[in-house]
């Protein structure tokens, strides 16, 4: 095993050493007012009731006496659904992002916990994706380059099992939005896993209100890893036909996982 490939397996136990189990279900249970509230995102069922009630599953912590069982039938099964999606608003202040940019002094303080690169720089800088709310004017692009991509580093200190992401269009106008690309999330910023891929995608397109820029979210579908790096990589032409990339927002949902010292 090389010295890169040691480094690679030591990041990735140190997140399996983090994570804690059923941090999910605590957070989607927690988060939407508990087990039994009609706007929970999360649910359980089985396959016949014996003792308890199924939700009993999706608890934290329990009360002494709690007995819990399916009949005693052959091929029984327990099933947790995280449900469709999340109810979300772009840029609604609830994301990992926003988090990390505004808890330690905001993006441009040397104790910020996020930061943002891209390939070149085109128009304005590259951590204006890392920005909630944006100035009117404000245009923000990579040069026009093939394989362009825009990328953000939770730093060191937190890896994220993502679930949902959102983008926001680099300009007020119409024009070059994306079409073709990658999101895709890394442990070590060198080996990449495509998390979802876009192509011919015109979601980013749809102006959701007059005289503001284009947002869409997406959900992440498939088995969830968690990764310190996610990069939004073009993989073919823009809405004009060309490769730059025009962005000014990005934020991310999931579970983030802090990562002991």
């Amino acid at each position: 095993m090389s010295e890169k490939e040691e480094e690679v397996s030591r990041l990735k136990l140190r997140l399996m050493e983090t994570i804690r189990p059923g941090s999910v279900v605590y957070a989607l249970k927690s988060k939407f007012g508990g087990a039994n509230s009609s706007r929970t995102q999360i649910t359980a069922t089985r396959s016949s009731d014996g003792y308890g009630d199924p939700k009993i599953i999706l608890e934290n912590e329990l009360q002494r006496g709690v007995v819990s069982a399916t009949k005693a039938e052959k091929n029984s099964w327990w099933c947790v659904d995280l449900t469709e999606n999340y109810a979300l608003d772009d840029f609604d202040k609830h994301g990992v992002v926003y988090a990390l940019a505004n808890k330690f002094g905001g993006i441009s303080s040397s104790r910020t916990r996020i930061i943002a690169t891209r390939s070149s720089d085109g128009r304005g800088t590259a951590n204006i994706v890392l920005e909630n709310q944006l100035q009117e004017g404000i245009v923000s692009a990579t040069k026009a380059k093939k394989n362009s991509w825009w990328c953000v580093d939770l730093t060191e200190n937190y890896a994220l099992y993502l679930t949902h992401y959102t983008l926001r269009h680099g300009q007020a106008q119409r024009g070059s939005v994306l079409r073709n690309w990658q999101l895709q999330g890394s442990v070590d910023g060198s080996e990449w896993t495509v998390l979802k891929n876009h192509k011919n995608d015109h979601g980013l397109g749809k102006l959701k209100s007059c005289g503001t820029y284009c947002t869409c979210t997406w959900a992440i579908h498939g088995e969830l890893n968690a990764f310190r790096y996610f990069r939004i990589f073009q993989t073919g032409v823009n809405s004009s036909g060309r490769f730059d990339i025009f962005l000014s927002g990005i934020e991310l949902y999931g579970v983030l996982v802090e990562i002991g010292n």
